[in-house]
């Protein structure tokens, strides 16, 4: 760290040296930058000058041409105005037949119209009289339509009711067959439970043999242990027979019978003849409704064909399309001339003005051209030199150029003074850790290996006394276990782990049960207490024991019971927390706690149900439920 700090004070003294010479270099970039500025600002302005004169003159040059069009254009339109002017008499007199011509064209287009008028008469007294020939003979054969219908009704209703009473036929049929099905399925499956039940219950006293419990008072069967076995082979054979038997009958049942298909099939034709009279009353129906349309159509419509015929005989007036054709090609052409000549005698209207527009465009050129001539005039007297300002402006270029590269190196150089600085900073300040790091390490290790000693210490002293304690538990644990197991289990173990070990003649047993397991547990923990009180000097006042008769048999649930008075000599108050009713009429006191639904809280009270008063005191060995 010491040569880090070093460093960088040796970095900071040589950029602090660089950044005085950039210094220096951007005050000399400066001075060549403000002697080169006048030259290159005056150069600057004559070549604005000269743009300016440049521009005055080409606007000038601009407009000379403009004027110059607009005369050339002034001049066409005086000569076209001459000429039409000259041509106009010679129009009007072909425009003579003009108005004529358009009163022939209105009489003929009215005599067209009339035509056409007939035209459409004759159409339409055809089409009227072929749709009623048509309304006619249509009607013609209508005439029986309600008859038909009411036939045809008749017909449905009776196929109806022969629908209804085959679709009741149906459904009978195929009720009967379903209930009968489920029925059989229904016997099947009891019959299989009952034989399995049957099953494992026989199973079950093989197994067990004369000490198997009666299935109905629970006792052990003993010697009618075989009675017993046979009476259930006789059910079992019998439960086979019958579900043979409705298994069988379910096969039988499961297609269809003979019966319950020709019932649908009746239905379903029963439902066709309905369907098939339904479609023809829906036609009956819209012919009749057809044939009641067309009775008082055919009467409008001979009215109708009357009063065309009448109308077409009206209408005889002549037409002569070629002559239509005619005036109405030549009234086209004569309105074109006329719109022509109407443009044109405007156009012959305006010749003086026209004549008057080209002198005055003939003057204002002859003004464009002497401001041209001024202009250009101007732009020699200024003399403007394009090689002196390409001169001065490359001198000021590079000066500029230099300038702001100075002020960039000592901006940089500025910024790495200023890095160089706080790197030396950060340096002093990561040696003066590294210090109080050095010194921080030192005490740890220290205060390290003082935990290392005292864990090493309580460590063995927790081994010293464990292996102490674990021979004097198992010999108070092996004292409650006899007296809880009627002296089958004398001998009790624990190892390196506090594990359970049961030793049956000497020899550790490597499989308990669940309730060999729980008796063992309540023995140690019977052990630790009466362990804790001896070494305390003094009984303890309360022993509370939740749930411990849950795995145990009634001869053990006894011993517990029996065991716990023993106990009185060491604990003042024994409490046993269960719900197991047996153990009720072994103990001094019962306390049974239950929940009332109506108040939404807990009540306690003795076995004869009366509330518990406040001054009442649990006897020694007490239980609550």
């Amino acid at each position: 760290m010491a040569a880090e700090v070093q460093g960088a004070e040796a970095l900071l003294a040589e950029r602090t040296r660089v950044r005085d010479g950039a210094a220096a270099e951007h005050a000399d970039a400066q001075a060549m930058l403000a002697a080169a500025a006048p030259a290159w600002q005056a150069a600057e302005a004559a070549r604005e000058q000269d743009a300016r004169l440049r521009v005055a003159l080409a606007q000038a040059e601009g407009a000379v041409q403009r004027t110059r069009e607009d005369l050339e254009r002034a001049e066409a339109a005086v000569g076209e105005a001459e000429r039409i002017a000259a041509s106009l008499d010679a129009v009007l007199a072909d425009l003579a037949p003009l108005a004529a011509l358009r009163h022939e064209l209105a009489a003929l287009e009215e005599a067209s119209r009339a035509a056409a008028r007939a035209t459409g008469l004759r159409q339409q007294v055809a089409s009227l009289a072929a749709d009623q020939q048509r309304d006619v003979e249509r009607l013609a054969q209508l005439e029986t339509a309600p008859r038909l219908l009411e036939e045809t009704r008749t017909q449905l209703g009776a196929a109806r009711v022969a629908q209804q009473a085959a679709r009741e036929k149906a459904d009978a049929a195929r009720g009967i067959w379903l209930r009968d099905r489920q029925e059989a399925e229904t016997r099947r499956e009891e019959r299989a439970t009952q034989w399995r039940e049957t099953k494992d219950q026989r199973d079950q006293i093989a197994r067990l043999g004369a000490e198997a419990p009666c299935p109905v008072c629970a006792r052990p069967l003993g010697e009618k242990c075989a009675a017993m076995l046979e009476e259930l082979d006789d059910r079992l054979a019998t439960l086979k027979v019958d579900g043979t038997f409705f298994k069988q009958r379910v096969e039988q049942l499961k297609a269809e019978p003979t019966d319950v298909l020709g019932a649908e099939q009746a239905a379903r034709d029963a439902d066709e003849l309905v369907r098939t009279l339904e479609r023809r009353e829906a036609r009956c129906e819209q012919a009749v409704h057809e044939r009641d349309r067309l009775v008082p159509l055919v009467a409008e419509r001979a009215t109708q064909l009357a009063a065309a015929e009448a109308a077409l005989a009206a209408s005889g007036a002549p037409y002569d399309a070629t002559r239509h054709a005619t005036v109405q090609g030549e009234v086209a052409r004569l309105a074109a001339v006329e719109l022509r000549s109407a443009a044109e005698r405007a156009i012959a209207g305006e010749l003086p003005a026209r004549r008057t527009a080209r002198d005055a465009a003939a003057t204002t050129l002859v003004a464009a051209r002497g401001e041209e001539a001024t202009a250009r005039d101007a732009v020699a007297r200024h003399g403007f030199a394009g090689p002196v300002h390409e001169a001065a402006r490359l001198q000021f270029q590079t000066a500029q150029q230099r300038a702001a590269d100075a002020d960039v190196a000592r901006a940089r150089a500025e910024g790495e003074v200023s890095a160089a600085a706080t790197a030396l900073a950060a340096a002093r300040v990561r040696q003066a850790q590294v210090e109080r790091d050095a010194e921080r390490r030192r005490l740890l290790r220290a205060d390290r290996m003082l935990h290392e000693e005292l864990d090493k210490a309580y460590g063995e002293l927790r081994e010293e006394l464990n292996a102490r304690m674990r021979p004097e538990l198992g010999e108070l644990a092996s004292v409650f276990l006899t007296d809880l197991t009627d002296d089958r289990y004398g001998e009790f173990e624990l190892d390196d782990q506090y594990r359970i070990i049961l030793l049956e003649n000497g020899v550790p047993k490597p499989v308990i049960s669940g309730g060999e397991e729980d008796v063992a547990n309540l023995a140690l923990r019977l052990a630790v207490s009466q362990l804790i009180a001896e070494r305390s000097g003094q009984p303890f006042s309360l022993l509370v024991l939740d749930e411990v008769f849950g795995s145990l048999d009634d001869v053990r649930r006894s011993n517990v019971v029996e065991l716990l008075r023993r106990l009185q000599d060491r604990f003042a108050q024994v409490i046993v927390i269960t719900h197991i009713d047996a153990v009720r009429d072994g103990l001094d006191r019962v306390l049974e706690v239950r929940y009332d639904e109506t108040r939404g809280c807990s009540t306690v009270a003795g076995a004869d149900g009366v509330p518990l008063d406040a001054g009442d005191a649990p006897l020694p060995l007490a239980a609550g439920a």
